[in-house]
């Protein structure tokens, strides 16, 4: 293909310039076909103007070459998925007429053009697409997730009610994706308790249906929702199930009793979920450490030797220890005992989590383990300061000075922010639960 026509057409494209796309045409009638004929490009010209709303020069190549709108780019994305996703609705209804069985195709995650509209909350396009075929509305991505879970993990209201009104049956309401949540468990992990409540009201979804670790929505809802939050959330949704579904409850979940249901089968508590995370960075702080008390900075001497200090002292050295503890003492001693707390920190954090906790005693632990991590975070950023500084030139030694003291300003803020905020948060929640919770209790007992 002549680079130079090739060149013009792309840029024809970009711009929507359908009388240059004439003109390139007759000039070389076979233009076309050579994307037809060749392998997949990034993208064709079509998918270009596709992408980017130019309706009259997609109409001129549909016409001249329809067998464009089949063509998938390097992705496996179809024109009719980037006007799809872009929301171009008069371009998808000229795609659709050439090949309405594009609505079919995935591309390389797996999404057909109707997730990509919904994901994006194009309801314009995901009502004509559903009009050509609705049976690609039931088609799953590579994660096992149905168009209706891209509605609800992207939040798209409108989206989701124009499929709830076309596809309200029950076993597609509560299909699950490969770690087995259905819609309404996403919607309670990203707090999202109006769509909840819409679901629950307007579909058939099954309240009390767990995913593969047990969970059901009510139970994430509880991960992420205070204690006073979650039982209105659950209260209210219950008394609507009793009144419109004639769900045979002993009563509405109220008490302590009631709120233990809530819980998964096993409560491993949300420390689990970070237990790898705080391991990895526990073992490579303990890692850097180690290592930094056997290969302090600058090295240590190779052999035993003396040298004169000032006028007549002589200093003796042997071979294997620190040439920073005879240069720098002051600076050796502050760098030991800052290590050493960075070391024993972060051994503390593994001890801690290989030998397990209490279940009783996981979130109150959940403190210790972040406290520690500063101390061990802190730890490292002050090794980092004495070592920087010992190897610096003299020359260099003021600017680098003054840079090091303003980032160690910096991060002393930061702590004195995050601290007190951290624990204002736990008083509040401990008067919250200890205190406030028990009057409140007892005054509606006693009502």
């Amino acid at each position: 293909m002549d680079q130079v026509s090739l060149r013009s057409l792309y840029v024809a494209a970009a711009e929507g310039d359908s009388v240059s796309l004439l003109k390139l045409l007759r000039s070389d009638t076979n233009l076309l076909n050579r994307f037809v004929e060749a392998g997949p490009y990034a993208e064709t010209p079509l998918h270009i103007a596709a992408l980017l709303g130019h309706t009259e020069f997609v109409e001129v190549i549909v016409d001249q070459k329809p067998k464009l709108v089949s063509k998938l780019d390097t992705r496996r994305s179809s024109p009719l998925h980037l006007a799809s996703a872009a929301g171009h609705v008069d371009i998808a209804k000229k795609l659709l007429v050439a090949d309405p069985e594009m609505c079919f195709v995935r591309d390389c995650r797996g999404r057909n053009p109707l997730h990509l509209a919904a994901t994006w909350g194009h309801v314009d396009v995901l009502k004509e697409l559903m009009r050509e075929r609705p049976a690609a509305a039931r088609d799953r991505a590579e994660n096992g997730e149905t168009i209706l879970h891209f509605c609800v993990k992207h939040e798209k209201w409108e989206a989701l009610k124009v499929l709830v009104e076309n596809m309200n049956d029950h076993e597609f309401m509560n299909s699950k994706d490969y770690d087995g949540n259905t819609i309404l468990h996403l919607a309670a992990a990203n707090g999202q308790k109006e769509m909840m409540h819409f679901l629950i009201r307007s579909t058939e979804v099954e309240v009390h249906s767990p995913n593969l670790n047990g969970f059901t929505a009510f139970n994430i809802l509880a991960r992420i929702e205070s204690p006073e939050e979650e039982q209105s959330m659950v209260n209210n949704i219950y008394l609507h199930i009793r009144r419109n579904r004639n769900v045979e409850d002993s009563h509405v979940l109220s008490s302590e009793s009631d709120h233990h249901a809530l819980k998964p089968p096993e409560e491993k508590g949300w420390l689990e979920e970070k237990k790898s995370a705080l391991m990895v960075v526990a073992s490579l702080i303990a890692t850097m450490a180690f290592q930094a008390s056997i290969s302090p900075p600058g090295g240590v001497w190779e052999q035993d030797g003396s040298y004169h200090q000032g006028s007549a002292e002589e200093i003796r050295y042997y071979a294997g220890t620190s040439r920073m503890a005879y240069s720098w003492p002051l600076v050796y001693l502050i760098f030991i005992i800052v290590n050493t707390i960075g070391f024993v920190a972060a051994m503390s954090i593994i001890l801690l989590l290989i030998s397990g906790i209490p279940l009783l005693m996981r979130r109150a632990f959940m403190w210790v383990y972040m406290v520690i991590m500063w101390v061990a975070v802190s730890s490292v950023s002050l090794v980092y300061t004495t070592s920087l500084s010992t190897v610096t030139p003299t020359a260099y030694e003021n600017n680098i000075v003054i840079r090091l003291l303003a980032i160690l300003q910096i991060w002393s803020f930061l702590m004195l922010l995050l601290l007190p905020g951290h624990l204002i948060h736990l008083v509040v929640k401990f008067i919250r639960r200890k205190i406030i919770g028990p009057r409140s209790n007892n005054h509606t007992s006693g009502a």
